[in-house]
C-alpha cells in the first residue's frame, strides 16, 4: 500500500518492487496480493497509463517517447493505443509549442542550418514525430 499512497502503478511495476522487496515470497502470493488490490480498484493499468501520459505531455515529452515508456511498464499495446487515440493532433502541437517555449525557442529555425538541426534533434528525441514538427514549424510564431 505504501507503494500506491506515492503514485499509480502498473501491474508490473509493482510485481517487481514486491519481488524485490519480499525475495523470500512465492510468485502465487505476489500475484494473489496484485489480483486483490486490482479487484480492490487500487491497481489500475489504465488509471497509471493515464497518469503516466498527463504527467509526461506537460513535462513536454510526445507520444513516441509515452507509447515506449508504457510499452517498457509492462502495459498492454490495447491500453496504449486506447490512451494514446483520446488525444487529438492539437494536442501534441500544443505541449510541443509549450515545451519550446520553456526552452526560449518562439521560432522554428531555417531548414538547414544547424539551429534547425539542434532543434529537429531536441523535438525527436522528446518523442514527437515529424508530422508535429511539420505542424509547429507551420505555425507563424510559437508563443
Amino acid at each position: 500500500m505504501d507503494y500506491l499512497a506515492r503514485r499509480e502503478h502498473s501491474r508490473l511495476q509493482l510485481q517487481r518492487k514486491l519481488r524485490n522487496k519480499f525475495p523470500d515470497s512465492q510468485e502465487s502470493e505476489i500475484d494473489q496480493v496484485l489480483n486483490e488490490l486490482e479487484s480492490d480498484k487500487l491497481l489500475s493499468d489504465e488509471r497509471f497509463a493515464e497518469s503516466y501520459c498527463y504527467s509526461k505531455s506537460a513535462r513536454g515529452y510526445g507520444p513516441l517517447y509515452i507509447r515506449h515508456q508504457l510499452s517498457r511498464s509492462g502495459l498492454s499495446s490495447g491500453i496504449i493505443d486506447r490512451l494514446l487515440q483520446s488525444f487529438d493532433e492539437d494536442f501534441w502541437v500544443e505541449r510541443l509549442a509549450e515545451f519550446l517555449a520553456r526552452k526560449r525557442i518562439y521560432e522554428w529555425p531555417e531548414f538547414g542550418s544547424p539551429e534547425w538541426q539542434r532543434t529537429n534533434r531536441l523535438v525527436l528525441s522528446r518523442g514527437f514525430s515529424a508530422e508535429h514538427i511539420k505542424a509547429i514549424s507551420a505555425l507563424p510564431g510559437l508563443d
